[in-house]
């Protein structure tokens, strides 16, 4: 199981505590807000704020930034719904 915990801005995973910079943290807690619906690239790049006219902040920036997190937490706990994005039914907010 893998936790957000809002309050102390913290993730686990069974327990053991997981060190995420702030953009990894704000996709995973959209990807986590979403729950079991899929969330498309787009919509992470603009959640965040980012403008595909900045470059770096694109879509692709997105995916690297999933592939980060799918590396520090396990490659099963975000989903690729293929065409379409991605979605992390396994993430609790707490």
């Amino acid at each position: 199981m893998i936790v957000m915990d809002e309050r102390r801005a913290l993730v686990e995973i069974d327990g053991r505590e997981v060190r995420l910079s702030k953009t990894e943290w704000l996709i995973l807690r959209v990807l986590a807000v979403a729950g079991d619906d899929v969330v498309p690239v787009l919509a992470l790049s603009q959640a965040m704020g980012w403008t595909p006219s900045w470059g770096v902040h694109s879509p692709d920036h997105a995916r690297l930034i999933v592939m980060r997190l799918r590396r520090k937490l396990r490659p099963d706990a975000i989903q690729n719904v293929r065409g379409f994005g991605y979605c992390a039914p396994e993430v609790t907010l707490r």
